[in-house]
């Protein structure tokens, strides 16, 4: 088939590894009052860091109840939990550090029941009774970063550093805010900042490979995805990371054990089975390539991409209807799709059906009036 550019149709995961796969991309998940994040959006980070839970020592004022309301919380009763938050905020005796204390933690509460301004209320309040709680600085700048103020959370961060300046996850939690504002020299400096506080810390490695490979360089990527993968081998962002930059650098059989070892943790995630079915192809293994592709479709029925390699993977096979099929999926999808249009063009010409072929590479060319292939094509 002529040249149809196929590229593996997405970036590694880690909004525009913060915007469009990796956008790395933050859905918050709470489990058992840690609050985690993944970014699995195009050029956006994964921010995986927990908010802090105030040390509540009942010397401080802090009543005993605050320690079972907290436990409701982990346990998932946050309704509950916020019940008892309510009640003992309601009492007039408290010391303003401990009701900053309870503040802060209330404030995770409502973090983890999706309420972002409450919470950010919260900790305001315990910051104004008392500008030494470190915690409720650090979890507003949490709530900040996935509300997308990047510039507020940027200055909770600085004073978090500023008073404890070896904080390995307040250095990554500054890099995600520095990534979203177009800083990323900043970022990749806080990064590899919190790995050298944090060796054990699997997402600062990540981070730091992350940007090697938004910058194009797939070889640095790979150490740094080796030693988060090395730290937690059962993160499928991890492994899915590693074989993208691997796939980047042909290094195409390690890629495709990368992608399967994916779907083997993760056996509902698209990703995995849409990396493997590209690799198969660029491997020569069709037939693979086309099962894999099916399931990502099946998994992910939006996926431009997955049909789109499906389409592609389907005219090599000669199944030229299936193959119409597959671009029109795409095409239905996002009607701009250049590879879809091209793989839908190239069909086109193969079927002898000239006049549609050419209707695909004008429109080729109305996205992308520099299109060296689709202007070809059409002057040949």
């Amino acid at each position: 088939m002529d040249d149809c550019r196929e590229t593996l149709d997405y970036s590694p995961p880690i909004s525009a590894i913060m915007r469009t796969a990796m956008a790395i991309a933050l859905a918050l998940v709470l489990a058992s009052g840690a609050a985690t994040a993944s970014e699995e959006s195009e050029g956006k980070p994964p921010r995986v860091i927990e908010p802090r839970a105030s040390d509540r020592r009942t010397s401080d004022g802090v009543p005993v109840e605050a320690i079972h309301a907290y436990r409701l919380f982990q346990q998932g009763r946050h309704q509950e939990a916020l019940h008892a938050f309510d009640a003992i905020l309601a009492r007039t005796h408290l010391t303003p550090s401990a009701r900053s204390l309870v503040l802060n933690d209330r404030g995770i509460v409502h973090w983890g029941m999706k309420r972002r301004a409450k919470a950010i209320e919260d900790y305001s309040q315990a910051i104004a009774l008392d500008p030494n709680n470190i915690d409720a600085y650090h979890n507003r700048a949490l709530v900040r970063l996935y509300a997308e103020s990047y510039q507020e959370a940027l200055t909770d961060f600085e004073v978090v550093i500023s008073r404890e300046p070896t904080n390995a996850k307040a250095f990554l939690g500054m890099g995600h805010t520095l990534w979203e504002l177009g800083r990323s020299d900043d970022a990749f400096n806080a990064y590899l900042a919190a790995v050298r506080l944090d060796q054990n810390n699997a997402w600062a490695h990540h981070s730091v490979g992350f940007v090697h490979q938004m910058r194009g360089e797939h070889t640095r990527a790979v150490p740094n995805f080796d030693q988060a993968i090395e730290i937690d081998g059962r993160n499928a962002r991890f492994v899915h990371s590693r074989a993208t930059a691997l796939y980047a650098l042909k290094r195409l059989p390690e890629a495709l054990d990368d992608f399967r070892r994916m779907t083997e943790i993760e056996p509902s995630d698209v990703d995995g089975y849409f990396g493997l079915g590209t690799t198969h192809k660029a491997l020569g293994d069709l037939e693979a390539a086309r099962r894999s592709l099916a399931r990502a479709v099946e998994l992910d029925p939006r996926h431009v991409g997955a049909h789109t390699n499906l389409g592609n993977t389907l005219q090599e096979l000669g199944r030229h209807a299936k193959a119409l099929s597959a671009y029109d999926a795409a095409l239905r999808i996002d009607p701009n799709h250049k590879t879809a249009l091209l793989g839908r063009a190239n069909l086109f010409e193969r079927q002898g059906r000239t006049e549609d072929a050419k209707r695909d590479y004008e429109r080729i060319l109305r996205i992308d009036p520099g299109d060296p292939y689709a202007r070809r094509r059409l002057n040949r």
